[in-house]
């Protein structure tokens, strides 16, 4: 499964992730697994229709386990 080009996952390794870590467009990838790890939820991509795949390449996600980014975001990251 590959990575979306602005997911936070391919951070350093496009220019458009890079683009949005800076401009803080998505949480970090650190953050994301460290949500996942406390909730069993994944911040969902694309109008909240599927889980962050990469998130999904680094932890079992439940597709049904997804919330959107105000949601996902209140839960706080640390």
């Amino acid at each position: 499964m590959k990575n979306c080009i602005a997911c936070p996952f391919n951070d350093g390794l496009t220019e458009e992730s890079c683009q949005a870590q800076n401009y803080g467009c998505l949480p970090s990838k650190e953050d994301m697994i460290h949500v996942f790890d406390k909730t069993g939820t994944s911040l969902s991509c694309h109008e909240n229709s599927k889980p962050c795949r990469g998130l999904s390449s680094v932890r079992n996600v439940d597709i049904n386990k997804i919330l959107d980014y105000s949601d996902w975001y209140r839960i706080g990251v640390k």
